[in-house]
């Protein structure tokens, strides 16, 4: 044993660097060539459902969606107000809490919101102590998440002319309004 490690010691450097090298030279540049299949690259969203917010950023939006329709709504010119659903699969049946959809759907509000501060979210509590709660619900996501209180207002009693109530009565109506700039 004694007589064999004082010949490989020598030879021990320039192995480990041998071996480094052929470690180093087949790794593939990841960025290399766009052919390249084992090139990682980040997947396109699809035609059209990315979606260019009023401060410039950009969200995924698929065209039929909620967030879609707000979305193309607050870029558009008329107009100035317009009433949208929330959806009853937005909650956990007869509770305030949000569901995994709900959860994606006020988080791409208030992305919405966000990105447009001159819109004003008014929510519809105005049904039933249930819708109220709700509304409450989505009032306190979005303030969790940068909505300023003035951007966001829940109403419990009725407002003639404006707020007439989904169409389902598990539905959360909410009512958006573009505010001119100051």
């Amino acid at each position: 044993r004694g007589a064999i490690l004082p010949q490989v010691r020598p030879i021990l450097p320039l192995f480990l660097i041998a071996i480094a090298a052929v470690a180093l030279t087949s790794c593939k540049d990841v960025r290399a060539a766009p052919d390249d299949a084992h090139a990682t690259r980040e997947a396109p969203a699809p035609e059209g459902e990315l979606v260019m917010l009023a401060d410039g950023t950009t969200m995924v939006a698929r065209k039929g969606t909620l967030s879609r329709s707000v979305a193309d709504w607050l870029a558009g010119d008329e107009p100035t107000s317009r009433m949208f659903a929330f959806g009853s699969v937005a909650f956990v049946p007869e509770t305030a809490r949000l569901s995994p959809h709900g959860l994606g759907s006020a988080a791409d509000l208030g992305t919405l919101l966000r990105a447009t501060p001159s819109a004003q979210l008014t929510l519809d509590g105005a049904a039933d102590p249930l819708t109220e709660a709700r509304a409450q619900t989505l009032a306190h996501f979005l303030g969790e998440r940068g909505i300023l209180p003035n951007q966001v207002q829940v109403v419990s009693e009725p407002t003639a002319g404006r707020i007439n109530g989904p169409k389902d009565q598990n539905d959360l109506s909410f009512w958006l309004e573009r505010r001119k700039a100051a």
